[in-house]
């Protein structure tokens, strides 16, 4: 430990050549990570010299140099899970598990591998990576269990458990002849040299500190994908502000911030998740696990939105999700990303989104979806002021209302509270971050209650009220007389439909029809379909590279 600690900072120092100590102490540990997950020694001992090269370009990064091993060892696991992607089509399972082929011998070895057993390479190809690792570094480096557990960086429990499992799986004579056999299995005692001869002139960032290694490897390209999300949100808001007939709609301030936290959203996603596997800090499993979530986080409320919105877009939307969520969970889970599973993880992605596109022409895309925006700006039909009803409005009446209005997109969710009905409506602001998160009840949205006697009582949260007086600072409006004219405007929609007045019912919320604000339907845009295109350019020719691969081989 220390000595890691004194050879590290002696290579920050200049002198480069120390770093040899780490590759003689560590190289046990990374080829036996490499050879777990490769099976082939030619292959293990490249990525043997891979995995120091990275840790050497990034060492001046490394804030903790007592758990160098651990850090070396999350590389390994990275570069050998890359590695068996790029030449999993070219290896065949049989193969890479023949260990007799794999294993190298040292020079002064006098015996040879003993043979074994036909079975040993499937049961070994059956195990997961962690148990395999465990297995395999536990007889190749003949260290304890409480040495092996400190340098992987995990708890001498847990790898206990990962030890007892792998060798549940590999009974009897399985085990005896990974006993006699593993041991031998050893780099070459080139890989140092070869290691030290493909080292760069110094590690990333050496000469400026960690300043220059946070500015190298996250400040610059966040701003290059910054430029570029930016670039391609910037066409797309453009053509969406020339399609409204009227210049001075407030829709087209809207449309231009919905553009910039959409670029922002890209722009860091994608900085953040290319800094984890640059630097090793995250594998592939963990970017896929952070898919999964927002997959979960649309899925919810997309749910959520069809119990208004039964449209062939929301439908398809939520659907979407459910296939997102469904190929994420298998790759996180047993990190099945590769061949097969692969290529049809991909074909689901492909098949999924197809409905999304197709269906666009049955959303709504206008930004003044909300009904306190619409107020301000002359959306709304003049109705009579609140007024007691007669009839109680039953529950069934009140949800077919709300699917009314969640046709035209101006509810989002629903919900019985205290014998009330409450209709969650869309945000006034930005939808970027509130339409992909969990949103709704939780986040206390502008809401319309409806009593049981048919009255209603319309709401603007805090959000939207500052997001209003942001987008309309000219406006003499106060929040009650908003307030006031939404309620009775949906009181007056509500007794409409009631009456089986449907039209007249719509023309109250939505005083403006699509064609009087938007001079052609947002679907038919060419340039939305050329930065569609260019979106799913890279996953289709990925999926077809895979096909074809697949069916060659």
């Amino acid at each position: 430990m220390h000595d890691d600690v004194a050879a590290i900072e002696a290579v920050k120092s200049g002198e480069r050549h120390r770093y040899g100590e780490l590759v003689e102490r560590h190289q046990g540990l990374v080829y036996a990570i490499a050879w777990s997950r490769l099976g082939d020694a030619a292959l293990s001992e490249d990525a043997v010299q891979e995995t120091f090269v990275q840790a050497y370009r990034f060492l001046a990064g490394l804030r903790k140099p007592e758990r160098f091993s651990s850090w070396i060892a999350a590389i390994a696991r990275n570069v050998s899970s890359a590695m068996l992607r790029r030449r999993h089509n070219e290896l065949e399972a049989v193969h890479r598990w023949q260990l007799e082929r794999s294993a190298r011998l040292e020079p002064n070895a006098s015996a040879a591998l003993p043979p074994l057993t036909e079975t040993l390479p499937d049961a070994m190809s059956q195990l997961p990576d962690t148990h395999r690792e465990a297995l395999v570094m536990f007889y190749i480096e003949g260290e304890s269990v409480r040495e092996c557990a400190e340098r992987l960086g995990v708890r001498e429990e847990a790898f206990k458990m990962r030890l007892s499992r792998a060798r549940a799986s590999l009974r009897g004579i399985l085990e005896q002849q990974l006993e006699e056999s593993l041991p031998r299995v050893r780099p070459s005692r080139k890989v140092t040299q070869k290691v030290m001869a493909a080292l760069p002139a110094s590690p990333i960032g050496l000469a400026g500190g960690p300043l220059a290694v946070f500015f190298v490897s996250l400040v610059i390209p966040l701003l290059v994908n910054c430029a570029t999300a930016l670039t391609l949100t910037t066409i797309h808001a453009r053509s969406l502000v020339r399609n409204l007939r009227d210049p001075r709609d407030a829709q087209h301030k809207l449309i231009w911030r919905d553009a910039l936290m959409m670029a922002l959203i890209i722009a860091v996603s994608v900085t953040i998740v290319n800094f984890l596997l640059i630097r090793h800090i995250a594998g592939t499993r963990l970017v896929f696990a952070f898919v999964g979530m927002d997959a979960l986080a649309g899925l919810v409320c997309s749910i959520r939105n069809v119990r208004v919105n039964r449209s062939p877009f929301a439908l398809a939307l939520a659907a979407f999700f459910a296939i997102l969520l469904a190929c994420s969970v298998p790759i996180v889970i047993f990190e099945l990303y590769l061949g097969a599973f692969g290529m049809i993880a991909g074909l689901g992605f492909l098949a999924a989104m197809l409905p999304v596109l197709f269906t666009q022409k049955y959303a709504n895309w206008r930004s003044d979806l909300s009904l306190f925006l619409r107020a301000c700006t002359g959306g709304l039909a003049r109705a009579s002021s609140p007024r007691p009803s007669d009839e109680s409005a039953p529950p069934e009446l009140l949800w077919k209302f709300a699917r009314f209005l969640g046709r035209m997109s101006l509810v989002e969710d629903c919900s019985v509270r205290r014998g009330s009905f409450v209709l969650y409506l869309p945000p006034v602001g930005t939808r970027w971050v509130t339409h992909f998160g969990i949103r709704g009840r939780l986040a206390l949205p502008s809401s319309v209650t409806i009593r049981q006697d048919g009255t209603c009582h319309a709401k603007i949260c805090d959000h939207d009220w500052r997001a209003l007086q942001s987008l309309l600072p000219q406006t003499a409006r106060t929040r009650q007389e908003i307030e006031e004219q939404v309620t009775g405007v949906v009181t007056g929609a509500l007794d409409r439909f009631r009456a089986g007045d449907l039209k007249e019912s719509g023309l109250l919320v939505q005083a403006k029809p699509d064609a009087a604000v938007l001079r052609k339907p947002v679907h038919t845009l060419r340039v939305r379909w050329l930065l569609i295109i260019i979106g799913l350019a890279p996953m289709v020719l990925l999926v077809l590279y895979r096909l074809i691969r697949l069916l060659v081989r």
